[in-house]
């Protein structure tokens, strides 16, 4: 039996997978090749840029043609991993996410001129708009971030961000 990191899988025939935190460029990119914000298509897309088998990457061919077995357990690790599946901080409130490295995000509840200004500024996606209306409306440890803050941002810090920012403002 391997001793495995938290952020790996052992397939079926021994080989292990190794799941890195992606960046928001890796889910930019998804969301523009899918247009969805479907989580289980964003990890599938997500798969090939942020894992490696036995330390080498994992295409998306060798992905495509894996058994259920093994392919699941992948996706759900990256899923896992990159904040798609968190649990919020019991000693947070509503508005609040704390992320993986200690800080907390307070969310606030936008206004109907935000919303409409990112809906003309960002069109009519939902992620875009709300990745518009997140430097208005998120504070990290008491500071307002900029746009390009967000896009450095590990998707394990985004995702819970952007999840509560969605859910607290009606867009769920």
């Amino acid at each position: 039996m391997v001793n495995l990191e938290k952020n790996q899988v052992q397939l079926k025939d021994g080989r292990i997978v190794t799941v890195k935190v992606g960046k928001v460029r890796h889910l930019d990119a998804a969301q523009k090749e899918l247009g969805a914000d479907d989580a289980t298509k964003l990890a599938r897309f997500l798969v090939p840029h942020i894992c490696t088998i036995d330390g080498k990457p994992l295409n998306k061919d060798e992905y495509l043609d894996m058994f259920m077995y093994d392919s699941m357990p992948i996706q759900t690790k990256v899923l896992e991993l990159n904040g798609f599946l968190f649990e919020n901080n019991s000693e947070a409130k509503e508005n609040e996410v704390i992320l993986p490295d200690g800080r907390k995000a307070v969310i606030g509840y936008g206004k109907f001129e935000q919303l409409d200004k990112a809906t003309r500024d960002a069109g009519k996606e939902t992620h875009k708009i709300v990745r518009y209306l997140m430097p208005l409306l998120v504070a990290i440890d008491g500071k307002h971030l900029i746009m390009e803050d967000y896009e450095n941002m590990p998707l394990d810090c985004y995702i819970p961000i952007q999840t509560k920012l969605t859910a607290l403002n009606g867009f769920l």
